[in-house]
């Protein structure tokens, strides 16, 4: 089996990227998938997005199985907001290239990013980087500048907080954590983080 990296963060989160080189023969062999989720990527033209979708779940199911959850992956379904569901847990898709990434919480709601590290974030920084952000993020740095945008990337599937610059703040990097704003109300997220070879992982979740 190609998982790539596997974490056990705490007692209730977990964290798995699948690197996914099988046929979509392969997947839909060893899943069981819910009709509702075997219609949804009929409709992907793309072989590449339904490879993505069944590396999600591969990675999700590896996780159920190694931390001994009796729960169906056929009980998968997506909020109106696109939010991936699975009661009683909380978990968050993210993919890349060839990599599906997993984040499974028994606790609380969580966000996972994951992206291949390079330059393209610099010339567009200022559009997701507030002006506090931009004091402390150095931009010139291609993995400060993808910690910082994973953390936006995954608060944002956590709370479904689309204005990254005006409701969501990263603090540095050393404090490992981030704000959501609404309104007047702030509240802090801790921000697991780890650079595996060429890719930014990122995981977001309530302390």
């Amino acid at each position: 089996m190609p998982v790539f990296f596997h974490k056990h963060i705490n007692s209730s989160l977990s964290v798995e990227v699948w690197h996914f080189a099988e046929s979509e023969d392969f997947f839909l062999s060893n899943l069981t998938l819910s009709s509702a989720d075997h219609a949804q990527l009929k409709t992907l033209t793309l072989a590449k997005r339904r490879l993505e979708r069944l590396g999600c779940r591969m990675a999700l199911q590896d996780l159920l199985n190694k931390k001994g959850l009796p729960i169906h992956l056929s009980s998968l379904e997506y909020s109106t907001a696109g939010q991936p569901l699975l009661s009683p847990i909380h978990i968050s898709f993210s993919h890349t290239g060839q990599y599906a990434a997993v984040a499974l919480s028994t606790s609380g709601p969580i966000g996972i990013d994951i992206e291949q590290i390079g330059s393209r974030l610099q010339k567009g920084c200022s559009h997701f980087l507030n002006e506090e952000e931009l004091l402390t993020c150095d931009v010139s740095n291609n993995e400060d500048l993808h910690y910082y945008w994973g953390a936006k990337e995954a608060l944002y599937k956590l709370q479904n907080i689309s204005r990254y610059k005006q409701e969501i703040t990263i603090r540095p990097i050393r404090e490992r954590t981030g704000l959501i704003k609404n309104n007047d109300n702030i509240k802090q997220y801790r921000i697991w983080h780890n650079n595996i070879d060429n890719l930014c992982l990122v995981v977001a979740y309530s302390e």
